[in-house]
């Protein structure tokens, strides 16, 4: 270290006499930094990164990303003579201390001010690989932006947890020692996810076992470390352990930034979604109390010790959202808030998060909210974003009011994935006043209506006029043998027939020149069936509300 130091001094013509002395106004010495001109490397090596995740050939290739960004650096450093570049990139010593220089400065430069150099060092120590620092060096060269995200999280967490800093690197550091071992070996017993050395694997352990079984593999092994420790993070927010730490003022704010700074990572954390009903919770609280963040942070702190106690996550099933929700009734009961229309939120939410944690709950989460409250259906814009999802309605509309086919029946079917037969089922056996048929045909005529512009009325018009007169046909029929298999189908056709029925009163109502309008208008004429009648009925609704908005009155066609 000393000589690439000379050289530096050398290079910027100070004196033998003035070398190493503590006048000497360096950058470096402010961050407690070892070698010289790291603050001005720093610039450099963000450039760099940018160029090269845009490389083709590095995304593909990661060992010739990495090689080819410790390349660049050689060729830009400053002090790049033979034996300063064997110095630093040869040894070991010398490119550990350049490495904690440049994740400090890129901290900093970031303002992750709440890390600790000491923090830093030791969680970056363990991160990729502890024993070859110039790997480290490689993978942070490429990946400076990245590993800067997942810090991010870390310094977000201790404002919701001040000094909470040792225990982070317990849970982070602490449990990843593991990677080193030759062999694994059976230890106590932990709360948190534990990183492993297997048979040449990183292997992963869950909470509360040793049993290797039970151990999954971390198949990429440069970012095992920040996955394990982003996961412990969450266990540590979920844990009776946080309560002894949580005293912000903006508890939710902050627990929402964590959420979301580990959702713009992209890693595959699997307990993510026990974060989410945590947020909603205190959510729940913050209404409860007229958002007194000292009422709030003392009964989320009461519900951590009594969710702790329950050693199973709140998502597991409906039966601990069941139990969660009457926790928070009795709690309600006891101070007389009110608190209903709070509670119905919150039991959307956890239902909406159930939905997408474990998908083969759908059929009985269904029938859960139609038993608990007839009208909560109307309040769960998100769940049926979620079944929308899972069933893609929407894409089966949109094929079904594109093609044009004699018997939709027959030609969406293989469409049809188990849960919108499960779906399917439960709106004819649970949905007996159509309130989610009504919303379900709402959400859908909504889509198209976005979908198709107003400029491709007039040629839908024409495309869709024989659909629409054999929909009524068979809408006539499959109303008489509606049943369990006929329900989406039977939806559908309804939403066909409406955005129809839509465009029609628009080009009517314009005057568009469309012979199509006069198939349409003889149909009204001579149709007598119920559906039909209804159809004049919407489509007179329809030109009513286009000319109030038109502001015109153009009576003739009403």
């Amino acid at each position: 270290m000393q000589t690439i130091w000379l050289k530096a001094f050398e290079n910027l013509r100070i004196p033998k006499s003035e070398q190493f002395s503590p006048t000497i106004d360096t950058p470096e010495f402010g961050f407690e930094l070892q070698c010289p001109n790291s603050v001005k490397d720093i610039q450099i090596i963000e450039c760099m990164n940018e160029e090269l995740n845009k490389n083709s050939q590095c995304l593909n290739d990661e060992d010739f990303a990495q090689n080819l960004a410790l390349s660049h650096l050689k060729d830009k450093w400053w002090i790049c003579n033979e034996k300063i570049s064997h110095e630093l990139f040869q040894s070991d010593y010398v490119s550990k201390a350049y490495y904690f220089d440049q994740v400090i400065l890129c901290a900093r430069q970031y303002h992750l001010l709440r890390l600790s150099n000491k923090f830093l060092i030791q969680f970056m120590s363990c991160g990729i690989n502890e024993e070859q620092a110039l790997d480290n060096l490689k993978y942070f060269l490429l990946h400076s932006r990245k590993i800067i995200d997942y810090l991010t999280i870390f310094d977000i967490a201790l404002r919701c947890f001040p000094n909470a800093d040792e225990q982070f690197l317990q849970i982070t550091v602490g449990c990843a020692n593991g990677i080193n071992a030759k062999q694994y070996t059976t230890s106590m017993c932990t709360n948190y996810y534990r990183l492993i050395s297997s048979s040449g694997q990183i292997r992963q352990l869950p909470p509360k076992t040793d049993e290797l079984s039970k151990s999954v593999s971390m198949v990429h092994n440069n970012i095992s470390f920040f996955v394990n420790s982003i996961m412990n993070l969450i266990e540590f927010m979920c844990n009776d352990n946080a309560k002894t730490f949580v005293r912000s003022n903006t508890m939710l704010t902050l627990y929402s930034s964590i959420e979301q700074a580990i959702a713009k990572t992209n890693l595959n954390i699997t307990n993510f979604n026990k974060l989410h009903p945590i947020i909603s919770i205190i959510n729940y609280l913050r209404f409860v109390h007229s958002n007194n963040e000292e009422h709030v942070i003392i009964e989320f702190e009461e519900f951590i010790i009594w969710y702790h106690r329950q050693q199973e996550d709140i998502l597991h099933s409906l039966t601990t959202i069941n139990n969660v929700i009457e926790y928070f009734k009795q709690s309600s009961n006891n101070k007389q808030h009110n608190t209903e229309n709070c509670m119905i939120k919150l039991k959307t939410e956890l239902y909406q998060q159930l939905l997408e944690a474990k998908p083969d709950l759908f059929e009985p989460i269904l029938s859960k909210i139609q038993t608990d409250m007839n009208d909560l259906w109307r309040s769960s814009s998100k769940i049926f974003n979620v079944i929308q999802h899972q069933t893609n309605l929407f894409d089966i509309c949109e094929y079904f009011f594109d093609k044009s086919i004699d018997k939709p029946e027959h030609d969406i079917s293989h469409l049809f994935n188990d849960k919108i037969r499960q779906f399917e089922k439960y709106l004819y056996h649970y949905d007996r006043e159509n309130v989610l048929k009504q919303i379900l045909c709402d959400r859908m005529f909504n889509y198209l209506t976005q979908k198709y512009k107003k400029d491709k009325y007039s040629i839908i018009l024409t495309e869709k006029c024989d659909r629409f007169i054999q929909n009524i046909d068979h809408l006539n029929f499959i109303l008489s043998r509606l049943n369990e298999s006929t329900i989406i189908e039977y939806l559908l056709l309804i939403v066909f027939t409406k955005f129809y029925a839509h465009i029609y009163s628009h080009e009517l109502y314009y005057e568009k020149e469309n012979e199509k309008l006069s198939t349409i208008n003889n149909l009204f004429n001579t149709e007598e069936q119920m559906i039909s009648s209804t159809i004049k009925l919407y489509v007179k609704k329809q030109l009513n509300y286009i000319m109030e908005k038109d502001g015109s009155k153009n009576e003739d066609n009403i």
